[in-house]
């Protein structure tokens, strides 16, 4: 019962889009900026996505790739998501404000803004994930910002 702006089958790629939920009416149902489906990897580059329920929710089997775009509002990555890498992303604070990865993950220059939630724990057991140059705000993330309790499966560079 969640409206979905777009709905992309693996594999795909989705680019040089602005996605606005602002005014699409769902009574007491979200809205996915994002959902993908099928088999193969799905790559969303230059993307923006604003006053969605779910930025992105992938629940494609295959690998997710997202470079230089912001996401505002939840994301959420299924298990059957195998890798996740996003690369020059903003995540800013929405209706659902968290970022929350199931299988591996690699964050690289990402910044996560104030009131984003980073979620770890839905991660698959063995799952890891990489903070490479990401910032909370602006600042450095550190295992003292990072705003879920960093684990055994963290790296933070």
């Amino acid at each position: 019962n969640t409206a979905r702006l777009i709905e992309a089958t693996a594999p795909a790629t989705i680019s040089n889009l602005t996605i606005d939920g602002k005014g699409v009416y769902t009574d007491k149902f979200g809205i996915r900026g994002i959902y993908t489906i099928g088999t193969g990897d799905i790559k969303i580059e230059n993307v923006e996505i604003y006053n969605c329920t779910y930025a992105i929710n992938a629940c494609h089997t295959g690998d997710l790739v997202v470079v230089n775009s912001t996401l505002q509002g939840w994301n959420s990555y299924a298990g059957s998501v195998a890798n996740n890498r996003f690369e020059n992303v903003k995540f800013i604070d929405g209706e659902f404000h968290n970022f929350r990865p199931y299988n591996n993950t690699v964050c690289k220059n990402c910044d996560f803004g104030e009131g984003v939630v980073i979620d770890l724990s839905c991660m698959v057991d063995g799952a890891t994930i990489t903070f490479d140059q990401c910032t909370v705000n602006g600042v450095a993330l550190t295992a003292a910002n990072l705003s879920d309790a960093a684990g055994k499966n963290v790296t933070i560079k």
